[in-house]
């Protein structure tokens, strides 16, 4: 695994953390996915599909 897919799957957890805290149930996806790391929505897409392709 190299460093950049590396930093992905953790956005990717922090995101799922995120999305679960009771704290964040007011707060848009979009937004959720910035505060996760990733650069805007569509980045989230593309690695989410390509971590469900690879696991």
């Amino acid at each position: 695994m190299n460093f950049s897919r590396y930093v992905n799957r953790y956005r990717l957890l922090e995101f799922q953390k995120l999305k679960a805290d009771p704290a964040n149930k007011d707060i848009s996806e979009v937004e959720l996915v910035a505060k996760a790391g990733f650069s805007d929505y569509r980045g989230y897409q593309r690695v989410k599909k390509r971590e469900e392709l690879i696991i």
